[in-house]
This record gives C-alpha cells, sequence and structure tokens, in this order.
C-alpha cells in the first residue's frame, strides 16, 4: 500500500486538441490557414495545409464508457462529442485525475503528432507552423 503522502504520476497520456485550439489562439492573419475541425460526410476532421486528418479515439475514453464491441470505433470515425470531454478540456481532465488519484501527467500531443512533428520539418509555411507550435504550448500552459 502507497503512503498518504504518494504522488502518483502518469507518464503516457493523450491530450486530444480542442476543436478551437488554434482558431482561437493564432495570430488572426493565419485563421483561415491554422488546423481547423470541419465535418465532412458527416465525420470530423482536422484540415491542415489542405489535407485532413480524421478523428479517431484510441486514446480517449467514451462518453458512456467501454463497452465490448465496437471500441474503439473504426478510424476516422470518432466525433467530439463521443469522447469524454477530459479528453480534451483541461478542467474535466483534472476532475478525472482526481478520481483516479492521478497527481500529474506527462501529456502528448495527438493532432500535433509527438514533439509538434505535423508543423516540422517539411511544411509550406514556416512561420504558420511555428505559430501553431507556440499556440499549443500556450493552451497547455494557460489552461
Amino acid at each position: 500500500m502507497l503512503p498518504a503522502s504518494a504522488r502518483i504520476y502518469s507518464a503516457d497520456d493523450h491530450l486530444i486538441e480542442p476543436a478551437h485550439l488554434w482558431v482561437d489562439r493564432v495570430p488572426t492573419k493565419y485563421r483561415d490557414r491554422c488546423p481547423r475541425v470541419v465535418e465532412v460526410d458527416g465525420r470530423e476532421c482536422w484540415v491542415y495545409e489542405d489535407q485532413r486528418y480524421f478523428l479517431t479515439m484510441g486514446s480517449c475514453r467514451p462518453r458512456d464508457g467501454f463497452a465490448e464491441e465496437g471500441y474503439p470505433p473504426a478510424p476516422g470515425t470518432a466525433r467530439y462529442d463521443e469522447i469524454r470531454p477530459s479528453c480534451y478540456e483541461p478542467a474535466e481532465r483534472l476532475k478525472d485525475m482526481d478520481l483516479d488519484g492521478v497527481w500529474g501527467q506527462l501529456l502528448f500531443p495527438n493532432f500535433a503528432r509527438f514533439a509538434g512533428h505535423r508543423f516540422y520539418p517539411n511544411v509550406e509555411d514556416q512561420e504558420l507552423a511555428l505559430a501553431c507550435i507556440r499556440a499549443y504550448n500556450d493552451h497547455l500552459l494557460e489552461e
């Protein structure tokens, strides 16, 4: 049994970036080109540099818990309204961490990819990419 003073840290957690993260945070001149969530044929996807990246739910819990069958759903079929808000909203994540007895987490991005790799090295607009990385980091620090 752990002593009452013990703190549990999770060393491999993933953050689903909120759909509004970049649109709300990048400078105005980039808002029409920054990563954003759009609906295509009834599915939600990120759009960045004319590429579509459909949502997956593999690193988040569904709102109603895990079912024996049908989880995770097929790639590209997940929607924000189907996953727990704690997957993308900091205040809700803290509530879930309290329920789980977790004191701290090391977070990895999903859309941005490990270490922000979505934004380098082969992107068309390096200034936009840097603005996106800053927006992501600011989101983590401020939220």
